[in-house]
């Protein structure tokens, strides 16, 4: 609905009132993750409240403009859906060891520092691009 009444800046918003009403919060992936019962509703909350507490709105607006598509794809595709599973089982471990909770996880850190450092710099182009169209 975003799309047919506001265009590109309503898809975005959008999207973005969908994760949030659709119980995605903070963690689009993991919350679809949790609900094919492929993620611990221990790690789920984990994930959630390190993204809500340690993640600017840059970051989190980034990471709903490319997750919740994604999200879309892991419904339809087992693979995508494995994919994202590994990516975020690591992730999820690299969380624990950040909070003292875990072992070092190399790769659960490289992915971190992707989709951390690739969602503030997406979250940062679309608020550019979306400010350029407001203005």
């Amino acid at each position: 609905i975003g799309m047919a009444v506001g265009g590109p800046v309503g898809g975005v918003v959008g999207g973005v009132i969908g994760a949030v009403f659709g119980g995605g919060g903070g963690t689009v992936i993991c919350t679809e993750l949790y609900k094919q019962n492929l993620m611990s509703k221990e790690d789920h909350r984990l994930s959630w409240n390190f993204t809500i507490n340690n993640f600017s709105d840059t970051h989190i607006n980034g990471y709903w403009y490319w997750a919740i598509p994604m999200v879309k794809l892991m419904k339809k595709n087992k693979l995508v859906t494995k994919f994202w599973n590994h990516i975020m089982s690591n992730r999820t471990k690299d969380i624990k060891w950040r909070l003292r909770k875990g072992k070092f996880n190399l790769l659960g850190r490289l992915y971190s520092m992707l989709i951390e450092n690739g969602s503030y710099i997406v979250g940062k182009l679309i608020f550019n691009k979306y400010k350029k169209v407001l203005v």
